[in-house]
């Protein structure tokens, strides 16, 4: 799977890390979320609350508030889609031969995956849960502030 974190390096690392990738034939899934919105939801409740897959057991014997609401600006919306769609071109412009993967249908994708990998199909185990149930309305304190955003529009 790649990370937009390669991204996020300076130059001279990020394309010694995607020189090797290419070089050395490395198969590409990237995986995305399909709502633009609900990804920066998860990413700054995960950073406002320092929760991620890897501590959930450790929050919760602390009784923290994994489903914390957020605030979002819709500056903060735009800037966020345009860095993301920025990203997703430059994974179409580096790897053509990529496999997209949604979140959303992981677990549909998942014999994708192990087929293109030449893996025999099996069930997935999960090991992860979602962390936020509620829907993007109950999630954003200021959602009606947001709402109307139009990424489309704006991009």
């Amino acid at each position: 799977m790649i990370y937009e974190d390669i991204f996020l390096q300076d130059k001279e690392t990020r394309l010694a890390i995607l020189n090797w990738l290419k070089d050395n034939d490395i198969k590409i899934f990237h995986l995305v979320r399909l709502n633009f919105l609900e990804a920066l939801v998860s990413r700054k409740r995960m950073s406002l609350h320092n929760i991620s897959h890897e501590n959930i057991s450790s929050i919760s014997k602390n009784k923290v508030d994994v489903e914390g609401r957020v605030e979002i600006s819709v500056h903060e919306i735009k800037e966020y889609c345009v860095r993301q769609t920025m990203y997703r071109n430059s994974i179409d412009l580096h790897f053509l031969n990529a496999t997209t993967i949604h979140y959303e249908t992981i677990f549909s994708d998942y014999n994708l995956v192990l087929k293109e990998l030449q893996v025999e199909e099996r069930a997935m185990d999960i090991k992860m849960k979602k962390l936020n149930r509620r829907n993007l309305r109950n999630s954003i304190t200021n959602y009606d502030e947001v709402s109307n955003f139009n990424i489309s529009e704006e991009l």
